[in-house]
């Protein structure tokens, strides 16, 4: 089947959503939005309060106020989602950094025996092998035309150095090149203790989840719609025996939608932050906005069920 529709003008923009019965109280106000909010960009925000019988009408008294408040709450929503798991990146970034280089010292990197192998990586259902190789390349570019002030002086200062220590290079490393190395970490007490310091059973455990939030990182970042949003490339793994389980109403659904991402992000922030207000500022947007967070994956029973509520 060809695409075959046309580029409206702002004019007919405005004219489609009357003619599909949408209110819109003031015509400048609304001109302005889709000037500099895209009518596709907001069509995601449509969707859910229009009839369902394919005549794409709104529902009745659907106002063009309800869409910018909800396009206004989901870009508020990705903000606090960034802000706390940027804390949980920090954390993990640190924890790899302090158990392996007071272990090891500094450059244990470069030493594969602290490395699954490409059989190990096979048993472990790895598509992409070799993740550090792929992690130290990164890193030999970043030191290559260093952009960070420290990367330039300690390339000045130490010459007879092909990369810098891991203390340093970790901090040039995205979240999921950081992923990708604790993956591909072996399977030992001290892989472990990282997760365990995030209260999650092993490596394997915690490498699920921080996929799962790299996952719904890369939406906030990139600006996309978080709200409603469903994640099936890397789904949450709750725990399921007695020491590690998470209380609370956490409905099957909930390892892949934004419900789910809050209970892990509320879990991990606890672990190293228990006072952190991640929830009481999700709760705040939420009353602020009136949003009906069914559409997030929300259970009915959640203000007295939901993890964060009993914990």
């Amino acid at each position: 089947m060809k695409y075959s529709k046309e580029a409206l003008s702002i004019d007919k923009q405005i004219e489609l959503l009357q003619k599909r019965e949408l209110s819109i109280g003031c015509l400048i106000r609304a001109e302005k939005y889709l000037q500099n909010v895209s009518y596709y960009r907001l069509s995601g925000y449509m969707f859910h309060l229009q009839t369902k019988t394919g005549d794409t009408k709104f529902l009745d008294g659907t106002t063009f106020d309800d869409i910018i408040n909800l396009y206004t709450f989901d870009k508020n929503l990705r903000r606090i989602f960034l802000e706390y798991l940027e804390r949980i990146e920090v954390s993990f970034r640190t924890k790899i950094i302090n158990t392996y280089s007071n272990q090891y010292g500094f450059y244990w990197c470069n030493n594969d025996s602290y490395f699954l192998n490409k059989n190990e990586l096979r048993d472990e259902k790895e598509e992409i092998l070799g993740y550090q190789n792929y992690v130290l390349d990164s890193i030999r570019v970043s030191l290559k035309d260093p952009k960070e002030q420290f990367l330039r002086a300690f390339k000045l200062k130490y010459t007879s150095e092909i990369l810098p220590p891991e203390n340093m290079s970790f901090e040039v490393l995205s979240f999921g090149k950081l992923i990708k190395l604790y993956t591909c970490l072996k399977n030992d007490e001290y892989k472990n203790s990282i997760a365990k310091n995030f209260k999650l059973p092993n490596g394997k455990s915690l490498v699920n989840w921080l996929l799962f939030l790299n996952d719904v990182r890369n939406v906030c970042a990139h600006h996309s719609r978080l709200w409603n949003r469903k994640f099936t490339a890397n789904k949450l793994s709750f725990p399921s025996r007695d020491k590690h389980k998470i209380m609370g109403n956490i409905p099957e659904m909930a390892n892949s939608n934004v419900y789910g991402a809050i209970i892990a992000i509320n879990h991990l922030l606890n672990t190293f932050n228990i006072s952190n207000s991640f929830t009481d500022k999700f709760e705040a947007l939420v009353k602020t906005h009136q949003i009906k967070v069914s559409n997030l994956g929300f259970p009915e029973d959640w203000e007295k069920r939901a993890p964060w509520k009993i914990e």
